[in-house]
């Protein structure tokens, strides 16, 4: 269901982020809004201490069907365990690691579909040595907000379909 604004008009929301600890606050927020389901696929840099693996877990208990996505097999393993009411893949979706434009070095650092209407996506950029990496985010709500949807559709072309929850 779209936001609606007080005029009663649908609201299209779209905001940025900057820095992993913003992104980790916002995605730990929509985790535990989400009520049916709940799409992550993020790379294997992504940190995973925070409270993000117990936000996933109480999503599947609440009946949410929660698909996580890695880039890597130990990360796939590490979250099997620790998620068991969860559908846990490898993603294959090979463009948010690898563009076919020349030059792109920009690594999708995390996805994050809620509810098939709110959106995330960050990016991680590489800077100075000194400085290591900086992750970056686009968020947006509203089921026909044309950033939800286009994402929400790539998403969906890319992954096939995925199997439900199997608690």
């Amino acid at each position: 269901m779209d936001p609606i604004d007080d005029d009663g008009s649908v609201k299209h929301e779209v905001w940025t982020l900057s820095g992993s600890a913003a992104i980790e606050n916002r995605i730990n927020q929509l985790t535990t809004e989400a009520e049916e389901e709940l799409l992550l696929i993020f790379d294997q840099r992504v940190d995973l201490s925070g409270r993000l693996i117990d936000h996933l877990a109480e999503a599947a208990a609440r009946g949410a069907n929660v698909l996580v996505g890695t880039t890597d097999e130990p990360t796939q393993r590490q979250l099997q365990e620790h998620l068991p009411r969860t559908c846990v893949f490898l993603s294959e979706l090979k463009w948010l690691d690898e563009s076919p434009i020349p030059q792109d070095d920009t690594t999708i650092s995390r996805l994050l579909l809620v509810d098939k209407a709110t959106i995330m996506v960050s990016t991680f950029e590489e800077t100075t040595p000194k400085n290591g990496v900086r992750e970056q985010a686009v968020f947006g709500r509203g089921f026909s907000n044309g950033f939800v949807a286009i994402v929400r559709r790539l998403i969906t072309a890319g992954l096939g379909t995925l199997p439900a929850n199997d608690p």
